[in-house]
Formats: C-alpha cells, structure tokens, sequence
C-alpha cells in the first residue's frame, strides 16, 4: 500500500467504516446533535440574558458613558459639579465615537407634602435632549414629560405613592447646595413614570435642568454628562480619549463601572461560557470515545490484514482519526442547524420570564428574552467540535498504531 493516502480516499473509508454499523453511528450522532444543540440555544439565550442587561443599563438612564467632576463621585457635593461642560461638548462634537450626550444634575434630598416626606435622588435634566440618550421619556404612566423651563416634577412610581400625590400637587425639595447650605423650591407634579427598575421608581424626582440651575445657583453647570458611544465597542476608546484630553480634572466611567454587579456578571459570561463547552465536549468524548474503541476493536483483524500487506501505521492513525471527524462534524452541524432553527423562533416569539420580574428588573433585564447567535457563540461552538473531533479520535488511533499485526490476524 501507498505510504500515504489523499484526503477524498480516508474520507471515502471514513464514511464506509461509519456506514458498517448503522446503529452505533446513529447513537453517537443522536448524542452529538443534542449537545451540539443544547450548547448552541443554551450560549445564545445567555448572550439573550446579557444583551438585555446591557441595553437596558445604558438605555433605561445611565449611558454608554458618564463623564463627572474631579471628585463629585466620592464626595457626592454639588460644589464638585463639571467646570468645564461647554469644552467637553465640543470636545464630544468632534469625537468620531461619541453620537449623542445631555447634561444631568444629580443631587440627594428630601420631598415633602402636608402628609409625608420621603428621600429622592433629585436630577436635573435637558427636556429634550434627555430622551435622545435614555428611555426615561417612555415611562411615563400618567401626565406627561418635563419641558426646558416648566418648574414640574415627574416621579417615580414608588416615590409618588409614599408621597400619596397626584398630578399638579404641589411638592417641596430640599437639597444642600454649593457651600453646605440647604436650599429648598417648591415644584408641581407633571407626570409619574414606571420603569420596571427599582432604583428608577424607588428614587428618582425628575427636575428640568434650567430651573434646577437656578434653584441650586450653579448657573450652566451640571454634575454629569451622559453620553451615548457609537457602538459597546467604542465605549473604552471614547474614555480613553478622555484620559487623554483631560487627565484627572474629569472622572469618565463605562457603562459597565457604574454598577459593580453587571461587571460581575459581565466576568462570569465568559466563565459561564467555557464551562458549558467543557461540560458538553466532555459528556460527547465520553460517548465518543466509546464508540471508536468499540470500532477498533471490531476492525482488530482487518487492520492487522492491513499492516501485513504494507499499510503504513500512520495510515491507520489517519483512518481512525477521519472517521471520528466525519461523525463528530456531521452531528455537530446538525446539531447547530436545529438550535439555529430553535433560536429564530425562539426570538420571534420570545421567552416569557415574566414569572420572574421583579428579579429580573433589578438586573435591568426584560421580562421576555429573545435568544440570538453571534459570531463569538458560533466560533466557540464550532471551535468545541473541533477539539471534540480530535481528541476523540486520537487514543483509539494510536492504540491502533500499536496492534501486532499477526496477533492481530489471529482474532475472529
């Protein structure tokens, strides 16, 4: 025999030698295309679950990025508030990363009524501008959204009911202000809003930023500025460049250091990830290696037949290794074809976890998720049927590297 063999000719053995033992390949390709499969929806209903938290983290209020004073986020005063708003716009107006931002003025305080007072997280924003960069604008429940120079008030939903108010009910603030003095205004409530989100509803009194300049004395200042990146992956390039234009004198945070848990979370997808390929690629070598040993030891005497008549053993090697190729890619292609199948109407018709929704929304996650495959799940699902393939094969194929031929011949 040829010391060495084309591919077409071990592929062509490799289909007859599977195709010999019709139920024991079938078994093993059943077993691949359900690991396959379930690796494959169970890989894009996590990057379902992580997608959803992160769009609505940035969407919902906090953007791709938020820019701050020096050192307003460990000091919390609003003595710290940005100096410099006017460069910083026009250094975003130039940045290819940056698509839109609006300012905020955040501040601690408390909201009182004849019958009650309650804390809030009292923020100042641009009326129109805001609901370019976040989807606080579509939770309104009741009245309607803030204008530029309207002294209204919209609230959270849990904070409107510990208050007991309804609309143009008169509310008054009260806040430090620069130098340590406490200032206090009196707004009408304009509207409610429900996000879904506790620390939305639990806390937020939305404010329009001008009258709130006014009321705290800081002119055009703002304490933040919420910017909306091209794309995730821009997000560190944008900070980057904003280490670089202006050093320390701003504080720019990611999306993902605003909230210590979804960076967790971010850090334990990846984990995640790895460990269901490593549980899957090794409940399939477990099969999978049963079944080519199971093959090797029924072909004992034709591979010694073989290597009598001049088969190199690297022939055999080869052989085995095809073979466990062909079946690990066939039910791996499959496999990915059904969940793929699943996964599209899967995200046609959603996954209902509304069972679930308080969790949920303190995650800032949908209550329904629609599974997607990306690029990243597809590499990673098809890289684990390579590694699968491989391994699979490689000690059954050179444990028939080691036969004796005439012991071998000997068997029946």
């Amino acid at each position: 025999m040829n010391s060495s063999l084309s591919l077409s000719t071990y592929i062509l053995l490799g289909v007859r030698n599977l195709s010999r033992n019709p139920r024991r390949t079938s078994l093993t390709l059943i077993a691949l295309v359900i690991s396959v499969g379930a690796l494959t929806f169970l890989l894009a209903f996590l990057n379902a679950y992580m997608n959803s938290m992160k769009e609505n983290f940035v969407l919902s209020m906090n953007g791709h990025i938020q820019v701050y004073g020096e050192n307003f986020k460990d000091t919390g005063l609003i003595d710290d508030y940005i100096k410099n708003s006017l460069i910083i716009e026009k250094f975003l107006h130039n940045s290819i990363y940056a698509d839109k931002w609006t300012q905020r003025i955040t501040t601690s305080g408390l909201a009182s009524v004849a019958r009650s007072t309650t804390s809030v997280a009292i923020i100042g924003v641009d009326p129109i501008r805001e609901i370019e960069v976040s989807r606080l604008g579509t939770f309104i429940i009741d009245g309607q959204w803030l204008e530029a120079d309207n002294r209204g008030v919209i609230l959270g939903s849990s904070v409107a009911d510990n208050l007991e108010v309804e609309i143009n009910d008169k509310i008054v603030f009260m806040t430090q202000g620069p130098g340590g003095s406490f200032v206090s205004e009196a707004f009408r409530l304009r509207g409610i809003l429900h996000s879904g989100i506790p620390d939305i509803d639990k806390t937020v009194a939305l404010i329009a930023i001008n009258p709130m300049q006014s009321w705290l004395g800081i002119e055009d200042g703002a304490t933040e500025i919420v910017i909306i990146a091209s794309s995730f992956e821009d997000v560190d390039f944008l900070v980057d460049d904003f280490k670089n234009e202006f050093g320390s004198s701003v504080d720019a945070r990611a999306w993902y250091q605003e909230n210590p848990l979804i960076q967790q979370m971010l850090g334990m997808q990846t984990a995640a990830s790895s460990i269901m390929v490593f549980v899957v690629v090794a409940l399939v070598l477990g099969q999978l290696i049963n079944t080519m040993f199971m093959s090797l030891y029924d072909r004992i005497r034709e591979f010694g037949v073989m290597e009598a008549l001049g088969s190199q053993r690297l022939n055999l090697f080869s052989m085995l290794i095809t073979e466990s190729m062909i079946v690990v890619f066939i039910g791996g292609l499959i496999g990915y074809g059904v969940a793929y199948v699943a996964v599209l109407y899967t995200a046609k018709v959603g996954i209902d976890l509304s069972l679930f929704g308080d969790t949920l929304g303190s995650l800032y996650i949908d209550s329904v998720l629609r599974p997607s495959i990306d690029l990243n799940s597809t590499v990673l699902v098809f890289i684990a049927i390579l590694i699968t393939s491989i391994v699979a094969g490689l000690f059954p194929a050179w444990r028939a590297t080691k036969l004796n031929p005439i012991d071998s011949m000997r068997q029946v």
